[in-house]
């Protein structure tokens, strides 16, 4: 700053002496006059050197807050390409786990499908075995029924004969008659009961074939359940996994 300040006295000095080659004849007198202009044009230009600093100052300033602001700037549009990528990822990872859902969905609904036909096919298969054994039941009560029956009658006509024969008799053949009678009824009375149990027995039979159908089908209906649980339960944890 001092400097300059010398570098203008120096140039007025020399204007001065170019201009007014003559004026030592005047010097004692414009002395003073001179030194005040010299002393204004020393405030005027310290005043403009300082008003140049000023400004000089606010520009660096205000380019050190441009660089700040622009710094900031690209900061933040690294921070917004981040965030843009991080969101086009999640999207993909979306994407990703949408088609694996997808495709989890449908291996689920053709377990379920497949679960579902078995299932019809063991209560088609069930339901035949069951008609099966109701008629094989049936034919079997049917065909007891008409033995007995042709049994009964036959000891009927025989019990009826016998009595017509017996009252020919004396009271021996009377008696030996009435014996026979009983050992008949008798014999047709066990071989009526051995008859009834055969029944009974392929009533319990049948029976028991319709509970172990049954077993089975209870089973089979909940080893289905828990493998199709299974797969449900493994296709969640996978999803979660990824997310």
């Amino acid at each position: 700053m001092a400097g300059l300040f010398q570098r203008i006295a120096q140039n007025y000095r020399k204007k001065k002496k170019i201009t007014q080659p003559s004026a030592r004849l005047y010097a004692k007198e414009d002395k003073t006059e001179h030194a005040g202009k010299a002393v204004r044009a020393k405030e005027r230009i310290h005043s403009k050197v300082e008003k140049e600093d000023f400004l000089l100052s606010q520009i660096d300033e205000f380019r050190e807050k441009a660089k700040q602001l622009q710094n900031l700037l690209t900061s933040k549009e690294s921070k917004v390409q981040e965030l843009q990528n991080l969101v086009n990822e999640r999207e993909d990872k979306a994407q990703e786990l949408e088609q694996i859902l997808s495709e989890r969905q449908e291996e689920a609904d053709e377990i379920v499908s497949d679960f579902s036909k078995k299932v019809d096919e063991l209560a088609e298969r069930v339901t035949a075995k069951m008609n099966e054994i109701e008629i094989s039941v049936s034919k079997q009560v049917a065909d007891v029924k008409r033995v007995t029956e042709e049994q009964l009658e036959a000891n009927r006509k025989l019990n009826e004969n016998q009595i017509a024969a017996s009252k020919k008799l004396g009271e021996d053949q009377i008696e030996a008659g009435r014996q026979f009678i009983e050992e008949q009824t008798a014999a047709n009375k066990k071989v009526s009961d051995e008859q009834v149990a055969e029944v009974k027995a392929l009533l319990e039979n049948a029976t028991s074939q319709l509970d172990s159908i049954k077993t089975d089908l209870s089973e089979k209906v909940h080893s289905e359940n828990v493998k199709c649980y299974r797969n449900i339960q493994d296709l969640f944890n996978e999803f979660d996994s990824k997310n």
